[in-house]
C-alpha cells in the first residue's frame, strides 16, 4: 500500500501532537502535580543553599526553591512532595551533612492529629555541625598568634624579669596550641562514626514514640485484663475454700466411721493417702490466699 506524502505528513503530525501531549502530561504530573510549596523562616541558615536536599528518615522528598530576607529573618522556600503532611509537633531541623560545611533540611513530619495546612509559615532551627566546631577549633591558632606577639612585645619591655611569667605563659600557649590540633584530628578522624550514631540515636527516638503510640491501647487493655484475671482468682478462692472444708470433713468422718461410706472402707492405706492429698490442697490454697497480693504483683 503505498501512502501519498501528505498522508505521510500527517501520521507523522499526529505521532508529534500525540508525543507532545504525553510529555506534557508526564511533565506537569511529575513536577507540579505531585509537589507542593512551603515557606520556612529561621533567624540563621549557615550555609545552606538552593537546591539543598529535604529529608524524611533519610529519603529525599524535596529541594530548597529559594533563599530569601525577609523582617531581618532567612524566608526559605522549600518544594516538597505533597503527600507529606507536616503535623503540629513536626521538627525542622538545617543540619549539616559533611566537613565541607554542605548542609541539609530534616524534617521530623511529627505524630500529633493536627496537619499544618500548606499555606501556613514552618520554623527552622539551625543545628551547629561538626563543620563548625572545627571551624571555630581552627580560629584558635589566631588567639594564639595574637597572644604570642603579646608576650614577646612584654618580654622585650620587661627583659630583666622575664623568666617567670613569660615560660609560664609560653608552656600554655604551646598546650593551646597542641590541643586545636587535637581537636581538629579528633573531629575529622570520628565524624563518620559520631554522624552515625547521631543518627541512629535519632531514628530509635522516632521509632520510640511510633512504637508507644501504637502500643498504647494494647498495654492498657493488658493491665485491665490483668485487673479482671486477679479479681477472677479472688472470687475463686471464696468459692473453692468452703468446698475444700467441706470435702474434708466428710472425709474425716467417713474415716472415723460416723457413716455409711466408712463403714464400707476396705482399703485403709488407699484412703489415707487421699486424706493426706486434700490435707496438703487445703495448705496450699491458705498460702495461696496469704499471699494474694504478692500474686497480683508476680502478674505483671
Amino acid at each position: 500500500m503505498n501512502l501519498s506524502n501528505k498522508t505521510v505528513g500527517y501520521i507523522t503530525i499526529a505521532f508529534l501532537f500525540l508525543f507532545f501531549l504525553f510529555s506534557s502530561v508526564y511533565v506537569y504530573y511529575s513536577q507540579i502535580y505531585l509537589w507542593c510549596f512551603r515557606t520556612a523562616y529561621a533567624d540563621d541558615i549557615g550555609n545552606l543553599k538552593i537546591d539543598n536536599a529535604i529529608k524524611v528518615s533519610g529519603i529525599i522528598v524535596g529541594k530548597v526553591h529559594a533563599v530569601l530576607r525577609e523582617n531581618n529573618q532567612a524566608k526559605i522556600v522549600i518544594k516538597m512532595r505533597k503527600d507529606i503532611e507536616v503535623k503540629r509537633d513536626y521538627a525542622l531541623l538545617n543540619i549539616d551533612i559533611g566537613l565541607m560545611g554542605d548542609r541539609c533540611l530534616m524534617l521530623v513530619p511529627g505524630f500529633s492529629d493536627q496537619t499544618i495546612p500548606v499555606t501556613e509559615p514552618l520554623a527552622m532551627e539551625f543545628v551547629p555541625g561538626i563543620a563548625e566546631g572545627i571551624s571555630n577549633a581552627s580560629s584558635l591558632k589566631y588567639i594564639v598568634r595574637d597572644l604570642t606577639e603579646l608576650f614577646a612585645a612584654y618580654a622585650q619591655v620587661d627583659s630583666t624579669n622575664d623568666t617567670l611569667f613569660t615560660t609560664q605563659f609560653h608552656t600554655v600557649l604551646h598546650a593551646i596550641d597542641k590541643a586545636t590540633l587535637k581537636i581538629e584530628d579528633i573531629l575529622i578522624a570520628y565524624e563518620p562514626s559520631l554522624r552515625k550514631n547521631i543518627s541512629q540515636a535519632a531514628s530509635l527516638s522516632r521509632q520510640g514514640r511510633v512504637l508507644v503510640s501504637a502500643n498504647r491501647e494494647t498495654v492498657q487493655h493488658t493491665l485491665v485484663k490483668t485487673e479482671d484475671i486477679s479479681h477472677q482468682a479472688c472470687e475463686l478462692m471464696e468459692k473453692l475454700q468452703p468446698q475444700m472444708d467441706r470435702l474434708a470433713t466428710l472425709l474425716d468422718e467417713t474415716n472415723k466411721g460416723k457413716n455409711s461410706v466408712g463403714k464400707l472402707l476396705a482399703d485403709k492405706k488407699l484412703y489415707t493417702e487421699t486424706l493426706d492429698t486434700i490435707l496438703k490442697v487445703r495448705e496450699l490454697l491458705k498460702i495461696m490466699e496469704s499471699d494474694g497480693i504478692q500474686l497480683d504483683i508476680d502478674l505483671f
